[in-house]
């Protein structure tokens, strides 16, 4: 198509005024729109040159007539075979679109052939790959940005969206739901923290006040401690007059001197060092951890009047380092915080155990006796040492259980004797019980579906006993199976034993046919055999 000319009339504009400014103006005198936009999609760039979209939105800006020629120049590049002329030739598109409200009327009239160009729902996108993908993606984002902002405006924009949706199936990336959406968030983050604020304008005073008599206690511990550490500098400049000349003796020295440092912990301070971690730990895990949530808080958000955030943030830093410099003396002095713990647990260990004196008798199946001396257990229990028990052999139960026969009821007694053993099944855990049974459903299946889990869900007694049907497998009792005791051909008389009856062979050795009667029948069985209708067809 021919290339639109525009009068001479038009101010210049101000990418045309200097020419020099910019390398891709320079070039040829010509800057009108139309020129601007073939410069700007004739490239491989990968985007437009932001210098030449420059020039391009001043010169729509000049009048009416350069949107419309640039709106048709547009037009011809977005039905170029060629994707990467096409995602330059949208990204201008996209520019004046937001800009420009006769180039949205326009564009809102041609979106028919417009769409079809840009994101391919019709007919694919040409080469190359990459660019085309791009154009989509760029196309479909686009698009919902238009629809958020001027769908209300153009019916057809938002026909267009509509279309893309339900018809062509075209996801949108839904940029907008999630920006109102992360924008809900933050101002229910931000209502949250205004809250937290309005609390800490009240509590601040005794959040300060509980830290620094924490601090206080620690500092009076370490200066009990230090005491001793001045005390024993002292002995040691004393001695500093003397001269060490054994570079060995004089490197044990210095080792000597640097263990000074750490305090040993005695009897006599073993008080202050329980006491020093006690404030040390609480320090640490809840008031460090408390500065610096409210420190968080500070930092994040928005108040209309910043002096309050800002002072309090302020003094928390302020006390948050104290309270490391705080930790970073308990650490120089060597103090173990898990030591309480480990004296805490020794100590409700040695509490728990309880030593009886003299024997320990224990009821149960296998009699168990314990003979134990009163001054070796209380030994044993200092060293936190188990008391061993002897359990005597089966021997020493008969005595007593003839013991026990003898006391036993005689009516218990004739019952005893008179009732069979049976096998042990879960039948006999619920003997002679008349109540409800709870019962768990959960996994169970009715007509093909789970059921449901009731927790109060009880089988009725009558059920149970009806299910209480004591069963066992028959044993027959042993007999002893006498020997076979058959004569023998051989001599002599069988001796099995694994049947109950005579052994058929040793009957049919014992009982030989003649040699006659066997010669007899064989003739009679022949004799049957040829009389058979069978054989004669």
């Amino acid at each position: 198509m021919p290339r639109p000319t525009f009068s001479s009339g038009r101010p210049p504009s101000s990418a045309e005024a200097d020419p020099g400014s910019n390398p891709h103006l320079s070039s040829t005198p010509d800057s009108s729109i139309a020129s601007l936009i073939e410069r700007a999609t004739c490239t491989t760039a990968p985007s437009v040159d932001p210098a030449l979209l420059r020039a391009i939105k001043s010169s729509a800006r000049s009048s009416d007539g350069a949107i419309r020629d640039g709106f048709r120049l547009l037009l011809s590049l977005m039905a170029k075979p060629h994707s990467h002329v096409r995602l330059l030739a949208f990204s201008i598109v996209d520019e004046l679109f937001m800009r420009s409200k006769l180039f949205r009327s326009l564009l809102a009239d041609s979106l028919d052939g417009f769409l079809p160009l840009a994101v391919g729902f019709r007919h694919q996108l040409p080469p190359p790959a990459a660019s085309a993908t791009t154009l989509r993606k760029a196309a479909v984002q686009a698009l919902e940005r238009w629809h958020h902002l001027f769908g209300a405006h153009y019916r057809q924009l938002r026909l267009a969206v509509e279309y893309l949706k339900e018809s062509a199936r075209i996801r949108f990336p839904g940029i907008h739901a999630a920006v109102e959406a992360r924008a809900a968030r933050e101002a229910r983050t931000q209502e949250i923290l205004t809250g937290k604020i309005e609390q800490l304008r009240q509590n601040i005073g005794s959040i300060k006040a509980e830290i620094r008599s924490t601090i206080d206690e620690i500092r009076n511990g370490l200066a009990i401690i230090r005491a001793e550490y001045d005390k024993f500098e002292a002995y040691v400049d004393d001695d500093e007059e003397q001269e060490i000349a054994s570079l060995e003796m004089r490197s044990i020295r210095i080792a000597s001197l640097m263990a000074g440092e750490w305090v040993p912990e005695t009897q006599e301070n073993e008080a202050v060092f329980d006491a020093l971690r006690e404030s040390c730990r609480l320090l640490i895990s809840k008031h460090l951890g408390t500065v610096q949530e409210w420190i968080s808080v500070l930092v994040r958000v928005n108040l209309v009047d910043n002096r309050f955030r800002d002072s309090a943030l302020k003094e928390f830093i302020d006390v948050k380092n104290e309270i490391r410099a705080v930790r970073d003396q308990c650490s120089e002095l060597g103090l173990n915080l898990d030591n309480v713990h480990r004296k805490k647990d020794v100590q409700e260990d040695e509490d728990d155990e309880i030593w009886v004196e003299g024997n320990i008798e224990v009821s149960s199946p296998a009699r168990i006796e314990s003979s134990v001396d009163v001054a070796s257990s209380s030994k044993d229990a200092r060293k936190g040492k188990r008391v061993e028990v002897s359990v005597n052999s089966g021997n020493d139960e008969a005595p007593n259980a003839g013991k026990r026969s003898q006391e036993m009821d005689p009516g218990r007694a004739r019952l005893l004797a008179e009732a069979r053993v049976v096998p042990w099944s879960s039948v006999l855990d619920r003997w002679g019980s008349n109540g409800d049974a709870h019962v768990n459903q959960r996994g169970l299946e009715f007509d093909g579906h789970w059921g449901r889990m009731d927790n109060d869900a009880v089988i009725p007694a009558a059920k149970i006993a009806e299910l209480n049907v004591h069963s066992s497998v028959y044993k027959e009792e042993p007999t002893e199976i006498l020997p076979c005791h058959a004569p023998l051909k051989k001599g002599g008389l069988c001796q099995r034993r694994d049947l109950k009856e005579e052994n058929p062979l040793s009957r049919m050795e014992a009982c030989v046919m003649p040699e006659e009667t066997w010669l007899r029948q064989m003739e009679a069985l022949m004799v049957n055999i040829r009389r058979s209708p069978l054989l004669q067809e």
